[in-house]
C-alpha cells in the first residue's frame, strides 16, 4: 500500500533558477570580534570570567574557544537556494526539491539567546555607571580600558561591562572600530535587565536583514559582507543537513543532549582517506529535528581543501550523483 502523505512539494518560486545559481567561488566578509574574548579574559579575575561562562553567553563562548568558523562557501551555497516568500522575518532556501527555514526560532536553538517575553520598562532606571551615564557611543577598546581600571571589588559592575563588550562584539560588531550605542550600556548596568533583554531578537533582525539584502543584491558579486551572527546559520545548515558535519564539524560527546547547537560542535576531525579521490556526503534530513528517509539521490560531493575553485552543479530529487563543491 502507498504512503498516503504527499512527498512531492511545490516549492514557491526560486530567486534563482536550478542551473543558473550565482558563483561559488565568493568571500564572505563577516565581522564577529573573537579577539574580544581573549582580551576581557586576561582582565577578569578566574571567578569572574567563569561567571560569564555561566550566564547566557556560555553556550557562544564554548563554540568560540572550540575554534569552529564559519565556512563561507557552504552558507553562500544555500543562499543561492533561497526562495520568495512574503515573510521578510524569515529566510527559506531548497535543498534536494525540499524546503528549508531559518527563523528567530532556529536562532534561538543555535545560540540560547533570549528571544521572547520580555516586557520591562527599562527607561525608568537610574544609571548606576559612570560608563553608562553618557550619550556618547565607545569603541570596545575605549570599554576595555574602562574595564581594567575598574575596582576589582566591584564585582557587578565588572560582569556587566565584559559583559555588553562580548555582546556587542560578537553579535552587533558592523565593522571595524564600530561603536557601541549608548542604550545598551544603560541596558547592561542592571543586571535583570542584562539577563532578560532581548540580545537574541535584536541579533537575529541584524543577521537576517543583511542575509535578505545580500540575497537580493549581491550574491552575484565575487564579494560581500555578512553582519550579525553568520555563524548561527552555518550551524543550523549543519543540524538540517547531518551528514554535512563529518565535513565541517564534530559533534561534542561531553555535551548534554539538551544543549544548544552551538555547544555540540567542534572543528572536524581531519580524514586522510578518501574513497576514490573524493570523500561524499550523504543527506540524511532537511529540517531540525525531523528525521527524512534517506535517498541515493540526496547526494553531496565536496572537493578537498587543496582543489582549486568551487562550481555548483544542478541539484534536485531528479539528479543523479549530484556533486557540489562547497569549499
Amino acid at each position: 500500500m502507498g504512503d498516503s502523505f504527499p512527498i512531492d512539494i511545490k516549492l514557491p518560486e526560486l530567486c534563482f533558477n536550478i542551473g543558473e545559481e550565482p558563483r561559488s567561488d565568493v568571500k564572505i566578509n563577516q565581522f564577529p570580534n573573537y579577539d574580544a574574548v581573549i582580551q576581557v579574559k586576561s582582565i577578569l579575575s578566574v571567578a569572574e570570567y567563569e561567571r560569564i561562562k555561566n550566564s547566557f553567553l556560555g553556550p557562544i563562548l564554548k563554540v568560540i574557544n572550540r575554534g569552529l568558523m564559519m565556512s563561507g562557501k557552504m552558507v553562500h551555497y544555500f543562499l543561492s537556494r533561497s526562495l520568495k516568500v512574503s515573510k521578510d522575518n524569515e529566510l527559506w532556501m531548497h535543498f534536494g526539491g525540499q524546503p528549508m527555514r531559518f527563523s528567530i526560532r532556529e536562532f534561538h536553538m543555535v545560540t540560547g539567546l533570549k528571544c521572547t517575553e520580555w516586557g520591562a520598562n527599562e527607561d525608568q532606571r537610574q544609571n548606576r555607571y559612570d560608563w553608562a551615564n553618557t550619550e556618547d557611543a565607545h569603541t570596545y577598546e575605549d570599554l576595555l580600558d574602562i574595564l581594567q581600571e575598574t575596582n576589582p571589588e566591584a564585582s557587578d559592575e565588572r560582569f556587566s561591562l565584559a559583559m555588553v563588550i562580548l555582546i556587542e562584539c560578537i553579535f552587533f560588531q558592523r565593522y571595524k572600530g564600530n561603536k557601541l550605542p549608548a542604550k545598551n550600556l544603560k541596558r547592561a548596568q542592571h543586571l535583570d535587565v542584562l539577563a532578560n533583554y532581548l540580545w537574541g531578537k535584536d541579533a537575529y533582525n541584524i543577521l537576517i536583514k543583511s542575509v535578505k539584502k545580500n540575497v537580493k543584491l549581491n550574491l552575484m558579486k565575487h564579494k560581500y559582507d555578512l553582519h550579525g551572527y553568520p555563524l548561527a546559520l552555518h550551524l543550523w545548515i549543519l543540524e538540517s543537513v547531518p551528514m554535512l558535519k563529518s565535513s565541517f564539524s564534530t559533534l561534542s560527546v561531553i555535551e548534554r543532549p539538551s544543549a544548544y547547537l552551538c555547544e555540540k560542535n567542534t572543528p572536524p576531525i581531519k580524514v586522510k582517506s578518501h574513497i576514490g579521490g573524493r570523500r561524499q556526503t550523504l543527506i540524511s534530513t532537511i529540517h531540525p529535528p525531523d528525521k527524512h528517509r534517506v535517498t541515493e539521490k540526496d547526494r553531496f560531493g565536496r572537493e578537498d581543501r587543496t582543489a582549486g575553485q568551487a562550481s555548483g552543479q544542478k541539484i534536485g530529487p531528479a539528479s543523479d550523483a549530484t556533486e557540489d563543491r562547497l569549499r
